[in-house]
């Protein structure tokens, strides 16, 4: 059970690592990507 946690997490991770854009040598995340992690509307 522990492993899928982590699993689960490093999924996770991976998403939100797919999510960053670096523009003009900056690394940032669209808004929408940030309200779908947190749950909230844009």
């Amino acid at each position: 059970m522990g492993n899928d946690l982590v699993i689960a997490n490093n999924q996770q991770a991976d998403n939100i690592k797919d999510a960053i854009y670096e523009i003009r040598g900056q690394k940032v995340m669209l808004d929408r990507d940030l309200a779908i992690i947190y749950g909230v509307e844009t």
